[in-house]
This record gives C-alpha cells, sequence and structure tokens, in this order.
C-alpha cells in the first residue's frame, strides 16, 4: 500500500542522525528499525539493516540503489508460508 502524495515521506529524525554519524565515520554499519513504514533514502544505500516485522528481526546484508523510494517493510514479512507436511512423515 503506498503512502498518499500529498503526505510527505515518513522517516525518524533519529534514524537519520545514526546513518549520517555512521557514514561520517567511514563505516557501513548495521542498525536496527522498528518502524516499517520508514521511506529509504540514497543516503542508506551500502549500509546494513534489520527490520523488526513483529517477532523477530529480518536482516538486509546490503541496501543496494533498486531499494530507494519503497519502504522497510517491503523486506521482512510478517507472515510465515503455511506449508504442510508431507504424508510420509506422520
Amino acid at each position: 500500500m503506498t503512502r498518499s502524495l500529498k503526505k510527505t515521506p515518513f522517516i525518524s529524525k533519529r534514524l537519520l542522525v545514526k546513518v549520517q554519524r555512521l557514514t561520517n565515520e567511514d563505516k557501513h554499519g548495521n542498525f536496527k528499525i522498528y518502524q516499517r513504514s520508514q521511506i529509504i533514502y540514497p543516503i542508506f544505500v551500502g549500509h546494513s539493516a534489520e527490520i523488526y516485522n513483529g517477532h523477530k528481526f529480518t536482516k538486509i546484508k546490503s541496501i543496494s540503489l533498486e531499494m530507494i523510494g519503497k519502504c522497510f517493510g517491503e523486506f521482512a514479512p510478517t507472515r510465515k508460508s503455511g506449508l504442510h507436511g508431507a504424508t510420509g512423515k506422520r
């Protein structure tokens, strides 16, 4: 689901400060994100992120250029696939 065009893209100021600090130190470090609705900006390219999906953190190894403009929540699924066991293993 996309965000309304009359609203600005959502990004927390704390996350921007954290990523700018990592960029200024020339470290492409790892940071945790709890708000899945945050938009990926070009400053995040090259960094690693862990996105909380309500149960655990899902790791993204490296944010790439193709991810810019999308939400972090698109890369952390919240539901498991419902696969049933094979009949021979009961």
